[in-house]
């Protein structure tokens, strides 16, 4: 079970600065402790380096597409929870999101909200 919110640590991989940018400054008034990466390479490096409850996964992430992130994600960490995130409708089919286990997929736009119940449904789940 993940920590309370001033410990659970999340990052966000999207190439989108502000998106990245306006989350970011979102959770952390929810007392998350927050890291960005800007592409899904810095991403993976930022997972090697440190442990994080949730990931906040955008399908497009430039240098690749964000289920070629998830299994390099799988081979380095089977304990990060997932949040995928896409602006086009089919990115994150059923099939992909199977493979993934607690995995939530949002729709962009999203709200901030839906954002905020999406985290709190992966703190209760355990992976």
């Amino acid at each position: 079970m993940l920590s309370e919110n001033k410990n659970a640590k999340i990052i966000i991989v999207d190439d989108e600065k502000f998106l990245t940018e306006s989350l970011g400054i979102y959770l952390k008034k929810l007392n998350y402790n927050v890291v960005v990466a800007e592409s899904g390479e810095e991403g993976l490096s930022l997972i090697r380096k440190n442990k994080f409850d949730i990931g906040i996964i955008d399908y497009d992430l430039g240098d690749m597409d964000g289920y070629t992130f998830l299994l390099r994600a799988e081979l380095i960490t089977k304990e990060l929870k997932y949040i995928l995130i896409s602006g086009k409708v089919n990115s994150w089919d059923e099939k992909e999101k199977v493979k993934v286990k607690n995995a939530v997929v949002l729709k962009k736009p999203f709200s901030l909200g839906d954002m905020a119940v999406s985290i709190n449904k992966l703190k209760r789940e355990k992976r």
